[in-house]
């Protein structure tokens, strides 16, 4: 019987340096990366991004219901029905994560778009200045090169 604290070393049998295993050979990952892990963080900037944009123009809404032409009304309204738009967007990303699908990636980055379009069209109807656009426009890179690059990498592994 050996103790651990044994005073003689262990010497390994001789084997001929061939047939010994090398000791910085790669492991093979047996589990391949998620290729759909690109969905839990898009959805999660997509939701906090269309919930913050629907508090915005619900409040606009409301306001230019009372005191503004109808067509700042119009444009608040379609702001209100693309944010949720990107808010179901992100929620769908969130309830579809494992599921191999190209229709909630796309209508993210769509909707992302079509947001931050009609913000720069309502400030330049406004003559408002472009302080409001920080938050969206950075919570929108950050979108699209997560979702973007999700969609790039896993093209060729999503159903059409």
């Amino acid at each position: 019987m050996s103790h651990p604290l044994s005073d003689k070393p262990e010497i390994p049998p001789s084997v001929p340096p061939s047939q010994q295993p090398a000791i910085n050979e790669p492991v093979p990952n047996e589990l391949p990366a998620d290729p759909l892990s690109f969905k839990l963080p898009g959805g999660i900037l997509l939701t906090i991004l269309g919930i913050l944009e629907s508090l915005g123009a619900f409040a606009q809404v409301l306001t230019n219901i009372l005191f503004a032409p109808w067509y700042l009304l119009l444009l608040s309204m379609l702001g209100l029905a693309i944010a949720v738009a990107v808010t179901g967007s992100g929620v769908l990303m969130l309830l579809r994560r494992r599921m191999a699908e190209r229709l909630t990636p796309l209508v993210g980055i769509a909707s992302t778009g079509a947001l931050l379009v009609l913000k720069v069209l309502t400030q330049v109807v406004l003559s408002g200045g472009f302080f409001g656009l920080l938050v969206p426009v950075g919570l929108s890179i950050a979108i699209f090169v997560i979702v973007g690059r999700g969609m790039f990498k896993t093209r060729r592994q999503l159903p059409r």
